[in-house]
């Protein structure tokens, strides 16, 4: 709501700079209540950037390439996700230095983003002059069909979730790799969305099939998460995780954003892609959470990742019943037909 009435980078920029001190706060926590009061200022900060970074970015672009700038952009948490993995696992378990290296590493690194992003990023002039468009400015209501892609967009994420959370800690006690080579291999699937997420994001565009392309996607996404515990192979966990990482999450969720911009109007964008945020955001908190309590219960991580596969498949459900095809509320000139300086 208030990057849609004060301007995206207004929240976008001072979101990112608290984040670089959150990070840095938790590598220098010396308490227990320090490191959980940075982390919980890490994670305020960072629900600055979904809703107003995507609003920039689809009022930037035409609404023909919607998909692929959106995948664009979340290869590049596709990336920051496999390297974080990689660098941390490799400083801490190889290197043997301190936890702390990596959050102060991030946060520097994040700091220094915030000083770029405060030069090169532009004000969304694109989106005030789209408010002006719509007259009057509608109110926004979630459709049906939104909170329907809200949904899958939160089921989507609980089995990423339990992923990135998981893994590497059930690759160690489970598959008995140690500690370094489990952190490569977590790497596999986020650096094998980044072609796949492309590709998707252009065939996408250019046959305008989000929603069949999705349901093509998700099938793929539950038979990986279920194959990680289910292979017996080294093998067949690798190429498990590699077909996560070429159907899952951060595949899916460019589809999602191009879909949700298609059928909310452009001063409402900040809202609506922040509602997409929080209902994955929700899959974010309850994921580490049942499959940690389900793993306590039962001392096996088997019905953890079978239950993520079994919410891909109830999304896949609800996906179905999701109408493509309703005449988009926004004029073409403020979805971006128009040429872009």
């Amino acid at each position: 709501m208030l990057a849609d009435r004060w301007g995206r980078k207004q929240v976008l920029v001072p979101g990112f700079l608290f984040h670089a001190l959150g990070a840095l706060a938790s590598g220098m926590a010396t308490t227990f209540y320090w490191l959980v009061g940075a982390r919980a200022l890490t994670g305020l900060s960072q629900g600055t950037y979904f809703a107003p970074q995507y609003a920039i970015s689809t009022a930037a672009v035409p609404s023909r390439y919607r998909a692929l700038a959106s995948a664009l952009t979340m290869s590049g948490s596709a990336l920051g996700i496999g390297l974080g993995t990689l660098i941390a696992s490799i400083m801490v378990w190889r290197l043997g230095l301190n936890w702390r290296y990596p959050l102060l590493l991030g946060g520097g690194l994040a700091f220094i983003l915030t000083t770029v992003m405060a030069k090169l990023v532009k004000p969304d002039a694109r989106s005030e002059k789209a408010d002006e468009l719509l007259e009057p400015p509608a109110p926004f209501y979630p459709s049906a069909n939104l909170v329907k892609l809200f949904l899958v967009g939160a089921l989507s994420m609980y089995g990423f979730y339990v992923i990135v959370t998981w893994l590497p800690y059930y690759l160690q006690t489970v598959r008995n790799m140690e500690g370094g080579i489990s952190g490569v291999v977590s790497t596999i699937m986020p650096l094998a969305t980044i072609p796949s997420a492309i590709l998707i994001g252009i065939l996408a565009d250019r046959s305008g099939e989000r929603r069949r392309i999705m349901l093509w996607l998700l099938p793929l996404e539950a038979l990986a998460l279920a194959l990680v515990v289910l292979s017996p192979s080294v093998i067949g966990l690798y190429a498990a995780l590699l077909l996560y990482g070429l159907s899952g999450k951060l595949v899916i969720d460019p589809l999602l954003i191009a879909s949700v911009a298609e059928q909310t109007a452009a001063n409402s964008h900040g809202k609506a892609f922040a509602l997409l945020n929080f209902a994955g955001t929700i899959s974010m908190v309850l994921a580490p959470t049942i499959t940690g309590l389900i793993v306590d219960l039962t001392g096996s991580f088997d019905s953890g990742f079978l239950l993520a596969a079994l919410l891909q498949a109830m999304a896949w459900a609800l996906l179905l019943s999701v109408n493509e095809k309703l005449p988009s509320r926004i004029p073409n000139e403020v979805k971006g037909e128009a040429n872009v300086d």
